[in-house]
């Protein structure tokens, strides 16, 4: 949209973790929110940009058009994407969707579509906590899923229509999934 965004949300990726973005985006006043699990939307949004880009270096090579880099493709599927393809999730194009009056169709659409399934035990300030981790490619079944030591909520936050957990001993907040009561 040619601006900084307000907000990033995304999953716990080691280059958003680097304390060189980490200081830029606290320099631009932007707001970011890390999960562990990975945002589903921005799966999506990535094995729909790989699909479009396999299929026009398809087409390409099946034309013997001169081989081009992959890079060279980015502005016409961004440009497909975002003025082209409805998203399913949200009912409507992405260019669309940007539009103040049609925002509150957007989440309503993406609130209707959302999967509530998982019942976590309810989290109060005080409670103790274990933190979720990723495991390294190079680690057993058996080794844990949770960091070593327990955490205790200090506070609990609404932002997002989501609800973020402040612990004791840690760096950022986060979501209740990243979570286990103890």
């Amino acid at each position: 949209m040619g601006k900084n965004p307000k907000i990033i949300y995304t999953d716990d990726e080691k280059a958003i973790a680097s304390g060189e973005f980490q200081e830029y985006v606290e320099s631009e006043g932007i707001e970011l929110y890390r999960t562990r699990g990975h945002p589903a939307f921005a799966e999506r949004f990535i094995r729909t940009f790989k699909d479009k880009l396999f299929k026009r270096i398809e087409n390409d090579e099946k034309n013997k058009k001169p081989s081009i880099q992959w890079t060279d493709y980015i502005d016409e599927i961004m440009i497909t994407y975002n003025y082209k393809d409805v998203n399913s999730s949200i009912g409507q194009t992405a260019y669309k969707a940007r539009n103040k009056e049609n925002e509150l169709r957007a989440k309503v659409n993406i609130a209707s579509k959302a999967k509530k399934e998982r019942l976590y035990p309810e989290l109060m300030v005080g409670d103790k906590v274990k933190i979720l981790r990723k495991k390294l490619i190079t680690e057993k079944e058996r080794s844990s899923h949770f960091l070593k030591g327990e955490y205790t909520v200090e506070s609990i936050d609404e932002k997002l229509n989501q609800t973020y957990y402040t612990l004791s001993g840690y760096n950022r907040p986060l979501l209740r999934h990243e979570l286990l009561k103890i």
